[in-house]
């Protein structure tokens, strides 16, 4: 391996990293702010999950798999055919906070997921390929729902 692959390398681990602090931050400002202010976020007294097992089969392996293929994935290679990126990644982003509204905080939070993971996507599809963005979001998806699954016990 030549020195300038494991320069770039190294620089894209940077990247991983440096998004990865971004989200937990943003994962541990919300939950105080949701603590702080007692705030409700809408799913607290439902039956979303049958067990801990159906949860975080759901929110580890599901939900990240499923959602960087449809908003990642699908609704950015379909919206950048007509859009650039920069419109791309908001439409998708938007999307992707409507179906993360069980409140509007929770909403504005899946507003700022998406936004992070819809340019994560871009940049290292344009960097690598296809395949290596959605591989990326979706481990930076998958840490970011464990975080939330610890930080909510």
């Amino acid at each position: 391996m030549n020195f300038r692959l494991k320069k770039q390398i190294v620089f894209q681990i940077k990247i991983i990293c440096i998004v990865q602090f971004i989200l937990f931050f943003n994962a541990f400002v919300f939950d105080f702010l949701v603590n702080y202010y007692n705030v409700e976020l809408g799913f607290e007294n439902s039956n979303l999950f049958n067990s801990k097992v159906e949860k975080i089969v759901s929110l580890l392996l599901m939900a990240p798999i499923i959602e960087t293929l449809v908003f990642n994935f699908l609704i950015n290679e379909i919206l950048v055919k007509f859009l650039n990126h920069f419109y791309s990644i908001l439409i998708s982003s938007f999307i992707f906070a409507l179906i993360h509204y069980y409140s509007i905080y929770y909403a504005l939070y899946g507003l700022l997921g998406g936004l992070i993971f819809n340019s994560i996507y871009f940049y290292f599809k344009q960097q690598f390929s296809i395949r290596i963005a959605v591989l990326v979001v979706i481990l930076l998806h998958l840490n970011h729902n464990l975080l939330g699954l610890i930080l909510n016990k």
